[in-house]
């Protein structure tokens, strides 16, 4: 096989893997998308988050970061809905009991308002809001995988150092 054949090929090879590291990260964003804005309608996406996860594993440069933006609004709604509405109530009240004063002043009363006029037991506590850090996902993908992209570019890679190797064999062997 002559050299200029090899590394044609090899060139060749390396090209379409480079290519096939685009489309990997183009399907993979594609992917996200799809996920965001099916999570924006409600729908559930584990199965698509579950999918997206082994594509990304199994295929070079198919990195991806996203977030549920849908999933964690309705998780705050949920988490405000959830709150007792009593201890609104009560601080409301309890400003309008209290009147118009300095702002210590004010505060003081609205706090033995809220004591003396609490039922025992309530929970005062504010309302736990969701973790944002539970809605954001960052898929990362091997250095190297054996897909399409990978074996090319092995092909590709190995096909110029032998190139490479059969060149400087040829200038020792024919001096």
């Amino acid at each position: 096989m002559k050299l200029r054949y090899l590394v044609s090929l090899s060139l060749l090879a390396l090209a379409f893997g480079f290519f096939q590291l685009l489309g990997n990260q183009r399907i993979a964003t594609e992917s996200a998308k799809q996920i965001i804005a099916r999570d924006k309608t409600g729908a559930d996406v584990t199965g698509d988050i579950a999918a997206l996860r082994d594509y990304v594993h199994s295929h070079m440069r198919a990195s991806v970061k996203f977030d549920l933006t849908g999933s964690y609004r309705r998780a705050v709604e949920q988490a405000e809905a959830a709150r007792p509405q009593v201890a609104g109530d009560l601080y409301s009240r309890a400003q309008a009991a209290c009147g118009r004063g300095d702002s210590a002043t004010q505060s003081q009363c609205v706090s033995r308002y809220i004591a003396a006029n609490s039922r025992p037991g309530a929970n005062l506590q504010p309302e736990q809001m969701p973790d944002p850090d539970k809605f954001r996902y960052s898929l990362h993908s091997p250095a190297w995988a054996p897909d399409l992209a990978g074996l090319a570019l092995l092909a590709g890679g190995s096909g110029l150092v032998l190139a490479a190797w059969l060149a400087l064999f040829k200038l020792k062997g024919g001096s």
